[in-house]
């Protein structure tokens, strides 16, 4: 149910009795794992509909129940020590960059580059993995990418149609 058709009284029920003291995103969780189909988003429209809101103290109170439980700090210092970790090799899809990543001992790198390195070795000074022309970024394999210089890179990308 929740933003794709009414809530139920049930529903309503719940967010009433747990607004005060669970936030938004925790919340959503819990409504997914009863319900399904809820958005944090969705959550937080309903509740200023119900006029529910929630005031410093309580605000507080959210903010230091998830530090304790490790979810929240400060800085994000601990979070990710707290978190499930994704295993080394382990790809996404950057949706702002438009680049896939791929986890390693050294932390994230794009995957053309990994996977460039992994074939033929290191990357030479001056000189840049980059796509061939009409090469799927997200879906790609070694014979979509290619080894420039920087200056043929930098002429070519430049380059009027």
């Amino acid at each position: 149910m929740g933003m794709k058709g009414k809530w139920t009284a049930e529903q309503i029920a719940f967010l009433e009795a747990n607004y005060t003291y669970i936030g938004d995103t925790e919340l959503t969780v819990h409504f997914n794992a009863k319900w399904g189909g809820f958005t944090r988003k969705g959550i937080e429209k309903k509740r200023r509909l119900l006029k529910l809101k929630r005031n410093k103290k309580q605000l507080h109170q959210i903010r230091m129940r998830n530090r304790q439980r490790g979810v929240w700090t400060n800085n994000g210092s601990n979070r990710w020590e707290n978190t499930e970790q994704y295993p080394i090799g382990h790809r996404y899809f950057c949706t702002s960059k438009k680049y896939v990543y791929i986890k390693t001992e050294n932390g994230y790198e794009p995957y053309h580059r990994y996977l460039w390195e992994k074939h033929h070795g290191p990357i030479p000074d001056n000189h840049v993995v980059c796509f061939k022309e009409g090469a799927d970024k997200e879906y790609f394999g070694v014979t979509d990418i290619q080894l420039v210089s920087r200056k043929e890179f930098i002429k070519t990308s430049t380059a009027l149609p």
